[in-house]
């Protein structure tokens, strides 16, 4: 009868008029999930990150240095390198720090100066908190990366950690890998290995928080995921002093104690420098500069671990779709 066909007819229209209405946003909502998930929005994601990172506080913190080997120490101590009996003295001016890390490679023993290789490696012993880096190296291209080490006598007297900063496709640096090598077990990288020395319980907390990977990659350069970072300015003291001044006992050797020291070159043309983030910038930074913008991080808590491309995918559909499914009734 006629009266009774019209709801069928009513409801079976309301079907696909739904799915009209909700087309769009089901292939939008694909569309952007697509997108995160194979890095498309890859600037703007970039972007964002600069953002947020400006909002964590990241203050330098008093209980990180860096000792400068910069164009006045050049200047003042003779030209690069210097003699080991120089870092002698800056490890032993720096014997209350709670731990040092040098940024500079140390890997082949000084031949026609023994006796100063004898001396650091006495006073690095003495210490017992200095950190050294572990480089990485490409033999020629195409060949499998290597590690090199500190010279034997000095790699069994420091404790080591990895100094790669790992950069983003557009050159900028923007987060940090906590473990890294080419063979488990992988090393802790630089900041890692010196927060292990002074704050233990500290690191101990992060390594829980990011064990390094299981798996084994025998042959390639393995690391662990990734960690955002916020910048800090430390381009004015009291974060960064000079090399000769330390070396020629101009600061007080008490004014280290308990803190984070790094040592690295900064002079502009001898210094490996990243680009890092500034604000919705970039700016050049010596690298041990941002070793200790790393350091500063983990020492305050203030890394951030970034969100899966999955997770963001997921979370941008339902962003797309979330209006058109939970539309308020007129």
């Amino acid at each position: 009868p006629p009266g009774g066909a019209g709801p069928l007819r009513r409801r079976g229209s309301l079907v696909p008029e739904a799915w009209r209405q909700l087309a769009p946003a089901v292939l939008l909502a694909t569309a952007v999930a697509l997108l995160v998930a194979l890095d498309g929005l890859w600037r703007l994601d970039r972007l964002a990150e600069g953002v947020a990172l400006g909002l964590v506080p990241a203050g330098p913190g008093e209980d990180v240095v860096v000792v400068a080997i910069d164009e006045r120490s050049l200047a003042e101590l003779g030209s690069w390198p210097w003699p080991r009996g120089v870092h002698v003295r800056l490890v032993e001016r720096l014997g209350e720090a709670a731990a040092v890390g040098f940024g500079i490679a140390l890997i082949e023993p000084d031949r026609e100066r023994p006796a100063d290789d004898a001396a650091l490696v006495e006073a690095i012993r003495s210490h017992g908190r200095v950190v050294l880096p572990i480089l990485i190296e490409a033999p020629m291209a195409g060949a499998p990366p290597i590690e090199v080490p500190p010279f034997p006598p000095l790699a069994e007297v420091a404790r080591l950690g990895h100094a790669d900063l790992p950069l983003d496709a557009d050159g900028v640096l923007r987060r940090t890998r906590l473990w890294g090598g080419i063979a488990p077990p992988l090393w802790p990288s630089l900041p890692l290995a010196m927060l292990q020395l002074a704050v233990p319980e500290r690191a101990a907390e992060i390594v829980a928080q990011s064990p390094p990977p299981a798996e084994e990659q025998v042959g390639t350069w393995a690391m662990s995921r990734p960690l955002l970072m916020p910048f800090a300015d430390f381009d004015v003291a009291p974060w960064i002093v000079s090399a000769v001044d330390l070396h020629a006992g101009r600061l007080d050797p008490a004014s280290f104690h308990g803190r984070l020291v790094l040592v690295g070159v900064t002079a502009t043309a001898l210094a490996e420098h990243v680009l890092v983030p500034d604000g919705l910038a970039t700016k050049r930074v010596p690298a041990i500069v941002a070793q200790a913008q790393i350091l500063a991080g983990l020492a305050g808590g203030n890394l951030i671990e970034p969100v899966s491309h999955g997770s963001a995918a997921v979370a941008a559909s339902t962003l797309v779709l979330l209006p058109e499914v939970v539309e308020p009734e007129g």
